[in-house]
């Protein structure tokens, strides 16, 4: 049975980038990149699944390494734009060095140029959308100036009874907020893949969160950082998932998956007509 969606959190380094594919439509959620290998996944995902634009992208928030690959967006221009506004002054400061303002200014054209309605047939929220297939995005009102992370847009991808949460770099005050939210919380208790917030810092996780969402599986999105790591924590609210694992050519039952150790994480989704079932597994690529 092929995929009606297909979901890869690409191994970008310290950042983030994840790609969507569906029966008719596709995806990004954040545009990150990875410097040392200059590996460009809006160059990829257009290649492997040849594609001409992209039916929807989210930016969860405007950090550098959350949109590192922006200057190759005129390859695949989106339809549809998910981002929050920030005011010039305060996202680019005068000391910038030269190639990250490039990339700020990038996503501020980008931005600027998305200010019309969605009409009904574009709407990523419709469960029509990718036949099927549709997100959900909840954001709390924080300052850029003094909390930026938690300017962060949570987005669920929902296919029947599967979810796919991506919360960006929210952090626990953030968390907090989204919690008094019913139709987030409602959201959240439906949650089969949950990417961690903040790359897996301390800073990024909430135990409230995990343990309405009882996810199967926790991705982090990461590269080899001089951070905490709290992979234990999401261990213990995650019931775990048979993930095939390419580098060693086994499948084994995993609690949590990391780019930084597995590589590029692709998760299939399959769906026979009356409920969903995935797949994950995890590769290593130079590509």
């Amino acid at each position: 049975m092929d995929p009606i969606a297909r979901i890869i959190v690409w191994d970008v380094g310290h950042g983030s980038s994840i790609s969507i594919q569906t029966d008719s439509k596709s995806a990004m959620l954040d545009l990150g990149a990875n410097t040392e290998t200059e590996f460009s996944p809006i160059k990829f995902t257009k290649a492997i699944w040849g594609i001409k634009a992209l039916d929807y992208l989210v930016i969860s928030h405007p950090h550098v390494d959350h949109i590192r690959d922006i200057l190759n967006l005129d390859k695949l221009p989106p339809q549809v734009l998910r981002a929050k506004t920030v005011d010039e002054k305060k996202l680019i400061p005068s000391d910038v060095k030269a190639p990250d303002r490039a990339i700020l200014e990038a996503f501020l054209k980008l931005k600027s140029g998305f200010n019309t309605a969605v009409s009904p047939d574009k709407d990523p929220r419709t469960a029509s959308w990718g036949s099927p297939g549709y997100f959900t995005c909840y954001s709390v009102d924080a300052d850029w100036e003094t909390e930026p992370n938690n300017t962060s847009i949570v987005t669920f991808f929902k296919l029947s009874n599967f979810t796919f949460l991506y919360p960006g770099d929210i952090e626990s005050k953030g968390w907090e907020e989204l919690l008094k939210n019913d139709d987030f919380v409602n959201d959240l208790k439906t949650t089969s893949v949950f990417v961690a917030s903040h790359h897996g810092r301390e800073v990024g996780f909430s135990q409230e969160a995990l343990e309405i969402a009882r996810p199967q599986l926790v991705v982090v999105s990461d590269s080899w950082f001089k951070e905490t790591s709290i992979t234990s924590k999401y261990s213990n609210q995650t019931s775990g998932f048979t993930v095939e694992d390419k580098n060693k050519d086994v499948s084994e039952k995993r609690k949590v998956v990391s780019t930084r150790n597995d590589g590029r994480i692709v998760v299939n989704v399959y769906y026979d007509g009356s409920s969903t079932k995935y797949g994950v597994n995890v590769e290593r690529s130079e590509a």
